[in-house]
Parts: structure tokens; sequence; C-alpha cells
């Protein structure tokens, strides 16, 4: 069964508006005081944080199954706020952060993809995209960014969502649609207010 929320409002962090169905999977809006951006309505809100993401879901199971070829397939979506001076320092800061842990194995001549974008509401954003071995946890990694910048806040306002699995082949991605039931609904629905 799936849980929807209508009009709750938390003062002063998180606003639920109104659902919007997409094929057979609901999605809720989420707010702030400067953007909204979108979640699985089944996704586990692990609450606003004051340090590291604003805010984290767990999204197994949701959108996508819970299991892939027998082996768990464990989706997190969170929205990170990093310092930043403009889009590019945001984006740049994003692709460093892929190396900040060192069990992050790439394939060899690997290229993380870098696509120059434009949000909902107008304003230019970057899509990345890269994918690596996580030898600390014994699974493949799919990762997605849509990196934006809010110039009022001098910040990154980063959207990520990574998808963990045991396919080291990544035929994963393709066969359950990782960007047309999940990364796209939910990239293109962010937008500054």
């Amino acid at each position: 069964m799936k849980r929807a929320f209508y009009g709750l409002f938390v003062p002063g962090v998180v606003a639920l508006a109104a659902t919007t169905v997409i094929g057979a999977e609901v999605f809720i809006h989420k707010e702030t005081a400067r953007y909204r951006f979108s979640v699985p309505a089944d996704a586990r809100d692990t609450g606003v944080r004051d340090f590291g993401p604003r805010f984290i879901f767990e999204a197994s199971g949701t959108v996508l199954p819970p299991l892939y070829n027998d082996g768990p397939l464990i989706v997190n979506i969170a929205l990170l706020e990093p310092p930043a001076t403009s889009l590019e320092t945001a984006k740049e800061d994003a692709l460093k952060t892929y190396s900040n842990y060192q069990d992050r194995v790439w394939e060899p001549d690997y290229r993380h993809t870098v696509k120059r974008v434009k949000l909902k509401s107008g304003q230019e954003a970057y899509y990345l995209a890269t994918r690596f071995y996580r030898s600390s946890k014994g699974l493949y990694q799919n990762r997605y960014d849509l990196v934006s910048y809010s110039a009022g806040d001098s910040k990154g306002i980063v959207l990520s969502i990574s998808i963990q699995h045991g396919d080291k082949t990544y035929a994963v991605e393709k066969a359950l649609d990782f960007t047309g039931k999940l990364v796209d609904p939910l990239f293109n629905r962010f937008e500054f207010k």
C-alpha cells in the first residue's frame, strides 16, 4: 500500500505538498524555503540533519524492486547543501567527492557522465552519473547527482541518488530502467522557487 501525504507542514523544516502520480508509482513533493523536490511516497525519511546531507531517504523497494538476481537493491536519496561560490565549483566539488572513499574502484578508463541541463525552474545545473565497486560493502553502485547552485545562499544544492547492487556487469541499470523509473522523474521535478 502506498503512503501519500497531503498538505502536512512542519514549520521551518519541510512541507509535504500534493502528490503526483507517475505511472503506477506515487511521488511526493517536499520543499524548503528555496527549492522543491520529490521522492517516492514510500521512501523512509531518516530526518533533517544539522550536518552532512540535509535530507536522506531510504527508498529500497519503492520504485525499484528490493532484489535483483537474488541480491539486494539498496536505494538512497540524499539532498546536500555544500558551500559553493558558483555552479562550476559546486560541480567540481561533487566530482571530487566521488574519490573521497578509498574503497571505490572504477573500471579501467571509466569516465563520469557530466551534462549541463536546465532545471524545471529554468536555472542551469549539471547531471552527473558514475558507477563503481564498493569493496567495503561488496556491492556495485550507480550514483546520479543533479548539481545546482543557490547564489542567495552561496551553496550548491545536490540531489543525489545511490543504487547499490550485486551486478558487476551493471546490466541492472538498463534492465530495471534506473533513469526512466527513478532518476529522471526526481531530477525533472527539482526546482527553485
